[in-house]
């Protein structure tokens, strides 16, 4: 569950994902690795208006944002920015 998230993407959103991995990195990486992603959205404002990435960076951090980020064996690849995220166990009905 993640509460007050700022922004969010994902590829590859199938039915019955596996989700192998949930793992938080910094911000800097976040920039960093998305850095093509960004570049072809920032004219259209996502994941926010900015004028450079330190100014991104320095937002988000100052925010308290986290950088969570969602691997899996089927389906679903992507992240999260949000301040704050648990992970639920659920038990699969048999």
């Amino acid at each position: 569950m993640f509460t007050e998230v700022f922004n969010h993407f994902f590829e590859h959103q199938l039915k019955g994902s596996i989700i192998l991995e949930i793992y938080e990195s910094d911000i800097p990486k976040f920039i960093k690795g998305n850095s093509e992603l960004l570049r072809k959205q920032k004219s259209s404002g996502w994941p926010m208006m900015y004028d450079s990435d330190d100014e991104m960076e320095q937002t988000l951090i100052e925010g308290g944002y986290k950088y969570i980020i969602i691997m899996s064996a089927y389906g679903m690849n992507g992240w999260v920015l949000a301040k704050n995220y648990e992970i639920i166990a659920r038990k699969i009905k048999e």
